[in-house]
């Protein structure tokens, strides 16, 4: 199915296409979701799509900034807002070190 989204959008000349990584991407039960990104930017690549992959998003359902925000609290920081995971030294330490 991805391989023929990507022919589809390579005929319609569009190259470009927006994701978001989630560790919820799986193509199979053959796939772990690093394999899975890894077959995905492959495809693309065929293709020559290029792929713009968001590794965080607003949405709790999905972990994102809350997740973050929400484990500093519990850490004890003093954080207002989910946009404090785009400031908070802390908060951007365990971003980077999921990443």
């Amino acid at each position: 199915m991805l391989v023929l989204s990507f022919l589809y959008l390579a005929i319609e000349g569009l190259y470009l296409c927006i994701s978001i990584v989630t560790n919820k991407w799986q193509l199979s039960s053959e796939f772990h979701s690093c394999q899975a990104l890894d077959f995905v930017i492959s495809e693309a690549r065929k293709y020559k799509i290029r792929l713009i992959l968001s590794l965080c998003n607003n949405w709790k359902d999905y972990g994102g900034k809350p997740q973050y925000v929400r484990w500093g609290k519990e850490a004890g920081l003093d954080l207002t807002s989910d946009d404090d995971f785009f400031s908070d030294p802390t908060i951007k330490s365990y971003y980077k070190a999921f990443v």
